[in-house]
């Protein structure tokens, strides 16, 4: 086999109880499905014990490998695709989907075992990225679907969306910021700096007031802790990506249209209602319908029955927009659930189409500047 960086012929090493194809002249080793975590795990004992793992989503550095990969794989020779290891490492390997696998460049080894020596909760999330084959569970899968109570599957408790594979370009100081805003508000009203009772009267959304003040600062409070921090992780989850694709100054004004069309199509069917409204997931719901169109391939690692699932993002967008419809419709007929799903409908149906038509522009844009430096052909007198 030939080295997907220089070309060199790779030679065959025993190391550890392990045979490795290494090349000689970059040191960068190629590992076969099933391989790299074995190996790393020998390393952890010679590396030195590092702080402990901090959940931050990592930025793409400056200098980093540029995604997708343009690697050949030296057993298939099909073009690899890089992921970030374990999730939050910034160690960006190259994996053929075809064989399994896996390219590290030099020295990236030791830092996939230094990696491993700060939790060992992150083997388990090393191992499932590292994996070639998808839905590695399918059978466990199969069983959850065939007990007895199924409606389980469906509740946001058991299906827990952990991290995506979407690497961002820049640090996203709206997301942050908006963020520490809700939770700031939030401190606020637990705390009774300012009473939640006047927040509410004043602040919170009521479809009575359509037009009201209420329509924009409903979407910075929240009605309850497990309220909020569900909504800032998803908000984390998949506003930073987005920020990273419009660009600041245009992400706030995506954001803040998509919380008021979504109170207004809640409002739409509800407008005698003087039940107020807080909460910013109909904002948030907005992004994931962007996020859809952005972004369809991303991988969502979930958590469902205490084992994590590699779900493209079409697929858990699409089905979580089914949730929200059955339980609207449930909310119609009687139900009493206490949350707007209507609101997180109408967010998502605005995010997706403002990014459908944002892409198509980009699209024609760039068909049109294609065109436009196609060179022309000279007429002949």
């Amino acid at each position: 086999m030939d080295c997907p960086v220089c070309r060199n012929m790779l030679r065959t090493v025993k190391s550890r109880g392990f045979t490795l194809d290494v090349c000689l002249k970059c040191k960068g080793i190629w590992f076969d499905d099933g391989e790299l975590i074995g190996f790393a795990k020998t390393l952890e004992n010679e590396v030195e014990s590092v702080d402990k793992l901090t959940l931050y989503k990592p930025r793409k550095a400056v200098g980093e490998k540029e995604l997708p990969s343009v690697r050949s794989c030296p057993r298939c020779n099909v073009t690899m695709k890089q992921f970030n290891y374990a999730y939050d490492s910034n160690i960006f390997l190259d994996r053929c989907l075809q064989c399994g696998g896996v390219w590290t460049d030099a020295g990236e080894i030791q830092r996939v075992a230094t990696h491993l020596k700060k939790d060992p909760r992150v083997q388990a999330i090393g191992e499932s990225l590292v994996k070639s084959r998808q839905f590695q569970d399918l059978d466990g899968l199969s069983e959850a679907l065939n007990s007895p109570m199924p409606y389980f599957f469906l509740a946001p408790r058991i299906i827990l969306p952990l991290y995506d594979d979407t690497p961002r370009q820049r640090i996203p100081f709206v997301t942050l910021g908006l963020i520490v805003l809700c939770t700031v508000l939030f401190s606020l009203m637990v705390f009774e700096v300012c009473s939640s009772q006047t927040c509410l009267e004043q602040f919170a959304f009521v479809p009575l007031n359509l037009f009201g003040i209420g329509l924009i600062t409903s979407l910075f409070l929240h009605g309850g802790w497990l309220h909020l921090v569900g909504n800032m992780f998803y908000m984390w989850l998949f506003a930073d990506n987005i920020e990273d694709r419009l660009g600041w100054f245009k992400f706030i004004f995506f954001y803040l249209a998509a919380g008021v069309c979504a109170n207004l199509f809640y409002a739409v069917y509800n407008l005698h209602s003087s039940t107020p409204l807080v909460g910013a997931s109909g904002a948030i719901a907005g992004v994931m319908g962007a996020y859809l169109v952005y972004f369809p391939a991303a991988r969502i690692k979930t958590l469902m029955f205490f084992r994590i699932f590699d779900i493209p993002a079409w697929f858990y967008l699409g089905f979580w927009m089914v949730l929200q419809c059955i339980n609207g419709v449930l909310d119609a007929a009687g139900g009493t659930s206490g949350v707007a799903w209507l609101a997180h409908i109408g967010g998502f149906l605005f995010g997706l189409m403002v990014a459908l038509i944002d892409k198509a522009i980009h699209e024609l844009r760039s068909r049109c500047e294609s065109d436009a430096n196609q060179p022309t052909a000279k007429k002949q007198d």
